[in-house]
């Protein structure tokens, strides 16, 4: 083979001798005796540098593990070393911490601020054992040279260092210029770690996890334990301090314990947009074992997070507020858990999708079977949701033994019942909102009646300050928030002398009708209006009407219907005569402080369970039964249809008693609740007198004139002729400035008659059609009837002619 043949050229990696060139370098180590040290370490291997470059050979696996192992061994023996002379430093300063008690003190959250301080200490004591140890042993011959030590550790790793440094040439290595800074100090502390671990005067403090008991992980980063709850921190080897041993690396952020829960969004919006409010749910512990749920905007945990924190002191909770461990508060608070919840803005009812009618209670959301629901998630009611006034206690067949069948045969009960059992059902009756006053004499058992009713969702008025019942005392705003609070519940009202007279009108529409008016935003936009739907049960001495007086229209007097209470002399009982009501009465109230508000709840439950569309065939089932009876037929067949709106009100509580004594939890026969609504009812009609189409109509009428009464001198423009007669005029100067602007105002003063505008007149008819007053308004000759004869007219006024109702002044009743 010739020698350009590639194959007989051999090249040697680097480092690799040929075996001729290692067979001379062996003759010639061989005639040389080597010199040793007094350690009997050859004198080249001790120093290295004494060795010609040509004496170098390739280093093999078992060199690079002795190099290594002495380097770990020169290593450990100087940390243990210099940890040995900062040992007494050290172990005052574990002194103070075990003295501090830091893990069970009840100070204020500032008290652990101390712990930078004792940081300090701490780094400089380890600071300058670590510069003074590399000024005594530099190297690795001086850890080689140490002489025996009584530390059988330190002994034994000496004598394998000495054995390991005969078979490589290492012992010069300088430890400052082999160990980085930071590596030596994370030895040392180690090598402290484990004194710490074996004196008994200190092992019982060192551990690996948080301290306390049932603890908890959220992530790898955050616990909570008996003791409070903790963030992941730098252990004491890798830069913590010494307080870092009691507590296994784990930094605690507050000394009470803040367990996540779960997270939170509204329901009735989309989940990811600008009006979501979502929060995150925790459980506190504190220290006692006292538990509270506590809520955070997660907005607030932004940035810093400063403003959640500072919810998290207004809430007492007990909070450490160093720098560093304010950071970590933060990120431990924003911690996602798995389970979310959907918070229901009310009490009542609201449908899931588009079939599942769903119920929410303060201390349950009801929903139906088989409704599906994304795995983790659940219903509750906002926190901000109050004044609902449900209870429980005891049982709904304890309720019916006790409260409902004693009495049975009582038709102003019935109607209570029926007021509360309704409540719910109105969500499905195409019925607006409304209810029955009922009044008559004091003592004769009013509030009795009507606290036989709020037993079946909670309280009673004045057996406990969270009622459900309530009295009339309030503002109207307090009324707006009210109502929303009790839709599908029912609202008792108590006493209605105690509320406002001026206002009060004005709270029986807004009850009824379960609307505010129109809201503005910030932006100028139109806020949204929540919708209530609330059937009303009110008491007292005097009648809507008599409280009122003249002011009271029409339409409240239909909305809140009179209903006289007195059904015998001085009892409002059919079945507890007067001198029996205050012994029956203390009964009944202990009865209802053990038994309320489990009934309400078994209702509600039922409800869900059948479905919305057996809700409404049972419901139209039992109203058209109702509507059927005789002494019913009565009254709607000759009744005016605003007339017939107030009977087919009490059809509807007729219908609730009949559902649940169907449902089994009224222990009454259906004919028994039957007749007490039919009672009732003609007490209603009684008072009121004439229920028919005249009747109505003549009310109607009276309460036309009366507002035209009240409205003549501010809603109507008041006009004569110019002195010339050819044109119309305002007649005052205020007259001319309403002119302006004739459609904000209800119509003309023209000589001897009132021209009011049709939009007017229907807004004063207050539900009852405009013609049929118009007609009777004709038959009394007070209505000016058109040339074609109709009920409106064209009549010139400033500047131009309309159709308007012309009125003869003189014939009014005003």
């Amino acid at each position: 083979m010739s020698s350009d043949d590639p194959k007989k050229i051999v090249e040697f990696s680097r480092g690799i001798v040929p075996r001729s060139e290692r067979k001379k370098a062996g003759h010639k180590r061989a005639k040389r005796a080597p010199v040793t040290t007094g350690n009997h370490v050859p004198e080249r291997a001790a120093n290295p540098t004494k060795q010609s470059s040509r004496h170098l050979r390739p280093r093999t696996a078992e060199d690079i593990a002795n190099e290594q192992t002495a380097e770990q061994l020169a290593l450990r023996i100087w940390a243990a070393m210099v940890a040995r002379k900062v040992l007494s430093g050290m172990s005052a300063l574990m002194d103070e911490l075990v003295q501090s008690h830091m893990l069970d003190d009840d100070d204020e959250e500032g008290d652990e601020g101390w712990l930078d301080d004792h940081h300090e200490r701490e780094k400089r004591f380890l600071d300058e054992a670590i510069s003074d140890g590399l000024d005594k042993f530099a190297d690795f011959a001086a850890i080689n040279n140490l002489p025996p030590n009584s530390d059988p550790d330190i002994a034994r790793d000496a004598g394998q260092l000495k054995d390991v440094l005969t078979k490589c040439a290492i012992g010069a290595t300088d430890f400052k210029g082999k160990f980085p800074r930071a590596q030596l100090e994370r030895m040392v502390k180690r090598d402290l770690k484990t004194r710490f671990e074996k004196d008994p005067k200190y092992s019982k403090h060192v551990r690996e996890d948080v301290p306390g008991l049932d603890v908890k992980a959220y992530g790898s980063r955050r616990r909570t334990s008996s003791k409070g709850t903790f963030a992941k921190a730098a252990d004491y080897e890798d830069g913590g301090g010494l307080d870092a041993l009691f507590t296994g690396g784990w930094m605690r952020v507050a000394k009470d314990r803040i367990d996540p829960v779960a997270w939170s969004h509204q329901f009735g919006f989309q989940r990811k947009t600008e009006g979501q409010n979502w929060r995150q749910h925790f459980v506190i512990t504190e220290r006692n074992g006292h538990q509270s749920d506590f809520q955070l905007p997660r907005e607030k945990l932004a940035g810093t997070g400063a403003p959640a924190l500072g919810l998290l002191m207004k809430a007492g909770i007990h909070v450490v507020v160093r720098d560093d461990v304010k950071n970590a508060l933060v990120r431990f608070l924003r911690f996602k858990p798995r389970r979310e919840i959907i918070r229901m803005p009310r009490v009542g009812w609201a449908e899931v999708g588009s079939r599942w009618p769903i119920f929410v209670r303060p201390d349950e959301v009801i929903v139906p079977p088989g409704m599906p629901t994304p795995r983790g998630t659940s219903y509750t009611l906002d926190a901000t949701a109050t004044r609902h006034g449900l209870q429980v206690e005891g049982t709904a067949a304890e309720w019916a033994a006790e409260i409902a069948a004693p009495l049975r045969g009582n038709s102003n009960v019935a109607l209570s019942f029926a007021t509360f059992f309704a409540a719910p059902l109105l969500h499905f009756a195409s019925e607006p909102g409304g209810g029955n006053h009922l009044y008559g004499p004091s003592t004769i058992g009013k509030t009795m009646v009507s606290n036989a009713g709020q037993s079946i969702y909670g309280w009673p008025l004045e057996t406990a300050d969270n009622a459900f019942g309530v009295t009339w005392a309030g503002s109207e705003a307090g009324f707006d928030a009210l109502a929303l609070a009790r839709t599908d519940l029912g609202l008792p009202l108590d006493e209605i002398t105690l509320a406002d007279r001026r206002s009060a009108e004005q709270i029986v529409y807004k009850l009824a009708s379960g609307t505010k008016g129109p809201r503005a935003t910030s932006t100028g936009g139109l806020r949204e209006t929540a919708h209530a739907s609330v059937l009303v049960l009110s008491t007292g001495e005097k009648s809507l009407a008599e409280f009122i007086g003249k002011s009271l229209q029409e339409g409240a007097r239909k909305r809140l219907v009179d209903v006289p209470a007195e059904v015998q002399p001085g009892s409002a009982f059919e079945t507890i005569p007067r001198e029996q009501i205050h012994i029956e009465s203390k009964r009944l109230f202990d009865a209802m402080k053990r038994q309320h508000g489990a009934v309400g709840r078994d209702w509600q439950r039922h409800l869900v369970d059948i479905g919305t569309d057996k809700i409404k065939a049972e419901l139209h089932e039992h109203r058209e039964a109702f509507l059927a009876l005789p002494e019913v037929v009565a009254v709607a067949a000759k009744a005016h249809p605003q007339v017939r709106a107030v009977v087919n009100r009490f059809a509807l509580h007729a219908a609730a008693l009949r559902m649940a004594i169907a449902a089994g939890l009224l222990p009454w026969t259906v004919e028994e609740a039957d007749m007490g609504i039919v009672a009732c009812m003609g007490r209603w009609v009684a008072q009121r007198g004439n229920v028919d189409t005249a009747g109505e109509v003549m009310r109607a009428a009276r309460e036309v004139e009366r507002k035209l009464a009240a409205g003549l001198r501010d809603q109507f423009i008041h006009i004569n002729k110019s002195k010339t007669g050819n044109k119309l005029i305002p007649a005052t100067e205020a007259d001319e400035v309403k002119a302006k602007t004739p459609e904000h105002f209800d119509g003309f003063i023209k000589s001897d008659h009132v021209l009011i505008r049709p939009e007017a007149l229907r807004r004063y008819c207050d539900g009852v059609e405009p013609a049929e007053i118009a007609r009777h308004f004709l038959d009394r000759g007070v209505l000016v009837p058109g040339d074609n004869g109709s009920l409106s007219k064209s009549q010139q006024v400033i500047g131009r002619s309309g159709r308007f109702y012309v009125l003869r002044m003189a014939a009014l009743t005003l």
